[in-house]
């Protein structure tokens, strides 16, 4: 029996993982972190819940990532992963609010934008 959900999860998880991949696209983005600029041109942008306006950017050399998790009109909680090439995003930014394309507080700029 553990044997089969051993090979169940692992469908699943491969289906989750072709999934988001195919959900990104390119983009322009930039991600600001206090005075240091750590995305700024093309990056994936990938929707994390269609509707909501929640999403993740990743800079094109996968070095640095930023999720934006949307609460509410114009507010969101974003993190980072901060240390380059780390897999996680353990850093939170705080809230924000929207600015246009971008989500922005008084440390934090996040924008992203279709690429043309």
């Amino acid at each position: 029996m553990s044997r089969r959900f051993t090979t169940c999860a692992t469908a699943v998880g491969m289906a989750v993982l072709v999934s988001a991949s195919v959900q990104a696209r390119p983009a322009e983005c930039l991600l600001e972190v206090g005075a240091q600029t750590y995305i700024d041109g093309p990056c994936d942008f990938r929707s994390l819940d269609e509707g909501s306006g929640s999403f993740q950017i990743t800079s094109a050399d996968q070095s640095y990532f930023a999720f934006l998790y949307v609460e509410g009109a114009d507010g969101g909680t974003a993190y980072w992963n901060e240390i380059a090439g780390a897999s996680h995003a353990h850093t939170p930014l705080g809230a924000l609010t929207r600015d246009g394309a971008c989500w922005v507080n008084t440390a934090t700029r996040i924008c992203a934008t279709s690429e043309r």
